[in-house]
């Protein structure tokens, strides 16, 4: 009985010697597969989440007015009240910020900047900073939502510039170089053509070369990375505005035309080529931010874009 004892505990330990190896060698394999399987979930979060990603940073301007405003620390601190554009360029000069209660500036509007601004973004958020203090408030004198200031002056556009980079003065002369090209004197009056309040947009009367009416301009489409606005919406097509459809336009097909007694759009555009081009209801529009639009409407009018600078901060991630 000893030997059969004997004989079992032997094979038994052999049994578990050759049985040792292949339960290691099966747990370092569960153990890569684990590592494998959790470095690409990594990368495939690092593609969504890494320096490559794709942000939707096209807005209307009806939608970028709901986006929320912030400080560095990540407290809501306000929303904007509506953009100044320079509309040669297209591009976005100044916010006009509510601060809703922030160090009791409740009831005034302040033009800040836009390249003071950042647009921001997480996996479910989209939001504009301003790097803002109560001292930088105090200085930027704020106004009442029913008397603007004249934003084409260029003298206010200068103070703006100076209440929020003083110390950068050669950047602040540049400006003021930039904002004084084509301005125009009568007298004491200064008239800078090109720079608009968006709210002041909505409806600008839309003429063809030869002067015939195409309608209106019912919104505008922004590139909030490039800081300009890349589209815009022109009702046409109805009767004294009914049954109108909307053609979302690149900017660049606009001139603008300021006389004393009017001012209009030109749009370099025949009326053939802009009723070829795809009309959509105000009520159901398309995504402004998907490429494949975009290109469309490029293509449709002529428009070869190349890569520009950023004239505000670029897009990043939440830290």
């Amino acid at each position: 009985m000893r030997t059969h004892l004997c004989s079992w505990l032997v094979a038994s330990a052999a049994a578990i010697a050759l049985a040792a190896p292949l339960a290691a060698e099966d747990k370092e394999n569960k153990e890569n597969k684990a590592t494998k399987a959790d470095a690409a979930a990594k990368a495939d979060a690092g593609s969504k989440e890494g320096p490559k990603v794709k942000v939707a940073s096209t807005f209307r301007a009806s939608d970028l007015m709901d986006l929320d405003v912030r400080n560095k620390e990540g407290k809501d601190i306000g929303a904007i009240e509506d953009l100044v554009v320079e509309l040669n360029s297209g591009e976005i000069r100044y916010a006009a910020l509510s601060f809703g209660g922030f160090a009791g500036f409740n009831d005034k509007l302040f033009a800040v900047p836009w390249k003071a601004i950042q647009f921001k973004f997480d996996e479910d958020d989209r939001y504009l900073v301003v790097d803002i203090s109560e001292e930088k408030l105090e200085n930027a004198h704020g106004f009442d939502e029913n008397e603007w200031p004249n934003v084409a002056d260029p003298k206010w556009a200068a103070q703006v510039d100076k209440n929020f980079s003083p110390a950068d003065e050669s950047a602040a002369k540049e400006n003021q170089e930039k904002k004084e090209a084509g301005t125009k004197k009568d007298g004491e009056n200064v008239v800078y053509d090109a720079v608009y309040r968006v709210s002041s947009l909505k409806d600008m009367e839309v003429r063809n070369k030869e002067g015939k009416d195409l309608g209106t301009i019912d919104e505008l489409v922004f590139e909030l990375n490039e800081g300009r606005v890349a589209y815009a919406a022109l009702s046409h097509g109805g009767v004294l505005g009914v049954g109108d459809k909307l053609f979302a336009i690149p900017f660049e097909a606009f001139t603008l035309v300021h006389k004393p007694d009017e001012k209009y759009l030109v749009l370099n555009v025949s009326e053939k080529k802009l009723e070829a081009g795809r009309g959509f209801d105000e009520n159901d529009w398309p995504d402004v931010a998907d490429a494949d639009w975009k290109a469309e409407l490029d293509k449709h009018y002529e428009i070869s874009r190349k890569p520009k600078e950023s004239s505000t901060k670029d897009a990043s991630r939440r830290e």
